[in-house]
């Protein structure tokens, strides 16, 4: 017999115990002793009735996380001698919850099989002529009554007596019980206890990891624009354009998106692709998708010449649709359709010589790959297609207004999640060098169409060239996170710092050197109203940047971004998806 099998017994032992004894207070008030027991078959049926609430309340939580149907456990309580409590599937995931408990589980469970029997016995409930008074006395009243008038007064006698005199052994039946089940408890709760322990230590070495993989990515894409640049060696570099999607990582895979544009007589040629390092793709991986894209503002093209006069996005009722419910995804041709993507030990990829040839050529999803000294860096085909213009609008123009309609506060949150999470992530790279702009950040025009741009896509711009090393880095690095503390400070509020009295209060500057001491100057001052406009996760993101990571020893300061920029910045942006705040 399986312990999970006597756990049914117990359950089914308790309500006959109590039903004895409500047979004998019927017994009793007839037979005219009721007065002499009724005090002490309280405090038994008072004991027996909370044992078995408290019993059968402990077997629903034992059953609870076992059992998915929710009536199969209610079946299994109110059936005690059913088949269920024999399924030796539950009994095995029973063992497996209770681990090592397992055993001295069991015999806890027996033990108070075995108490229950005692105290079934002190009752008399084993007695025949009790089973059989209680059997009868499920009749009519009258006959119950009859019955037991024709039954020998002399045993109910004898039973009143031992009932008496036995409160000392119920007593300690009953205590026996109770410790029994308390330590059933404890076992169950610590083993509980235990498994939520080992998964959150488990959990929490596994984002410990990927927070390693998040704060060492820097060395992935530094290779990877390095290998990009060794294998970018056509004749026609000045046609082409290169750009890194940025992105807000959640795990270590080290998977790059990458658009290639090249200029044609009459238009552009867009080719998306997915650059994976190493052997990190998964056996199953279908290939890459492209991306949906989040509703999508509606922008007028930037003007390279000078500043455009905005233009509404909103002249129509059907572009007023496109604003409030998202446009549809453009129509692109995907590469091979349905062909599983190739693992990097194919040996039908090979080596790319030239990444533009390589680019052009052929059909199948994957590209081949670029060799490096201790990986090698596999290019896959998402996208390609054919556009009349290549047009863009970067971050600055949206900032300072020169587009309609304005982000929401939900875009602007996210982007500048995805602006900081990037920032760790490629900060002392090709792709960012120190000394960035807000007019490196860009948003490609969708689908051909020149006045919808995606907000939820974000992408460096770059020659595959090595950037010019700065004189004095580390005044560059507190400069570079300066600037993005005045960028989350713009994306916060919606507008410019020129805009800000704070900053007019402040004379523009001869120089850069000057603009930029007074613009921070001024980002002290403005960071002070973030709390209350965006509240204290967006506000310590805002004063890390802004003067909070002078104290960070210079080898730490992208684990201390992560949790003192990215982290809070998720918080926020988490808010509002989930509906507490407003656009």
């Amino acid at each position: 017999m399986s312990g999970f099998e006597v756990a049914g017994i117990v359950l089914g032992a308790i309500p006959i115990a109590i039903e004895a004894l409500e047979r004998y207070s019927e017994v009793g008030k007839r037979l005219g002793f009721w007065y002499k027991i009724r005090f002490e078959y309280q405090k038994s049926s008072d004991h027996l009735t909370f044992f078995q609430v408290a019993y059968k309340r402990h077997l629903k939580f034992l059953l609870l996380p076992l059992v998915v149907d929710n009536d199969k456990v209610e079946e299994l309580l109110s059936k005690p001698e059913g088949e269920g409590w024999k399924d030796p599937a539950v009994a095995n995931l029973l063992e497996a919850r209770l681990a090592e408990s397992y055993e001295l589980y069991l015999r806890h469970m027996t033990a108070i099989a075995g108490v229950m029997e005692k105290l079934n016995h002190e009752l008399a409930v084993d007695k025949n002529s009790v089973q059989s008074r209680i059997k009868t006395s499920k009749g009519t009243k009258e006959a119950r009554v009859k019955q037991a008038a024709s039954q020998d007064r002399l045993e109910y006698h004898l039973y009143r007596i031992k009932f008496c005199n036995g409160e000392s052994v119920r007593k300690e039946l009953f205590k026996e019980l109770e410790d029994l089940l308390s330590r059933m408890k404890d076992l169950l709760d610590t083993s509980d206890k235990e498994t939520l322990l080992v998964g959150k230590r488990a959990t929490a070495a596994k984002n410990s990891a990927i927070d390693t993989a998040i704060c060492r990515f820097f060395v992935h894409a530094n290779k990877l624009f390095h290998a990009l640049a060794s294998a970018w060696n056509c004749c026609c570099q000045q046609q082409h354009c290169v750009q890194l999607l940025l992105q807000h990582r959640t795990d270590k895979k080290s998977e790059f998106e990458v658009v290639f544009a090249k200029s044609l007589p009459s238009s552009w040629e867009v080719l998306q692709t997915r650059i994976v390092e190493g052997n990190l793709v998964s056996t199953a991986e279908q290939p890459p998708q492209a991306k949906k894209s989040s509703p999508m503002a509606t922008l007028p093209p930037s003007d390279p010449k000078g500043k455009q006069p905005l233009k509404s996005a909103l002249r129509t009722t059907g572009q007023q649709h496109i604003l409030e419910t998202g446009r549809a995804a453009p129509s692109i041709t995907f590469m091979a359709t349905g062909t599983p993507c190739g693992r990097p030990e194919d040996a039908t990829a090979l080596p790319i010589k030239s990444l533009c040839i390589s680019l052009d050529k052929g059909s199948e999803p994957c590209c081949g790959f670029i060799p490096e000294e201790d990986c090698r860096y596999y290019v896959y085909k998402v996208s390609h297609r054919q556009m009349k213009s290549l047009t863009s609008v970067t971050l600055d123009e949206i900032l300072h207004g020169h587009v309609e309609p304005s982000p929401t506060r939900r875009q602007r949150y996210s982007l500048a999640l995805v602006l900081s999470s990037s920032f760790l992530q490629l900060l002392d790279t090709p792709w960012l060098p120190a000394t960035w702009s807000k007019s490196d950040i860009a948003f490609s025009n969708s689908g051909g169409d020149s006045s919808i741009f995606a907000l939820d896509q974000p992408h460096l711009s770059r020659r595959l060239e090595a950037p010019e090393t700065s004189e004095s880095k580390a005044a560059t690095f507190l400069q570079s996170l300066d600037l993005l503390g005045i960028v989350l400070l713009e994306l916060c509020f919606g507008t410019v710092l020129e805009s800000r009295a704070c900053r007019k209060r402040w004379p523009s500057g001869n120089n850069e050197k000057e603009r930029m001491a007074f613009d921070f100057m001024a980002a002290r001052e403005w960071q002070l109203e973030v709390n209350e406009e965006a509240g204290p996760d967006f506000a310590e993101a805002v004063a890390w940047c802004l003067g909070g990571n002078r104290s960070t020893p210079p080898e730490v300061w992208r684990r201390e971004m992560l949790q003192r920029v990215v982290r809070p910045l998720e918080r926020c942006r988490q808010i509002l998806i989930d509906g507490a705040g407003t656009s």
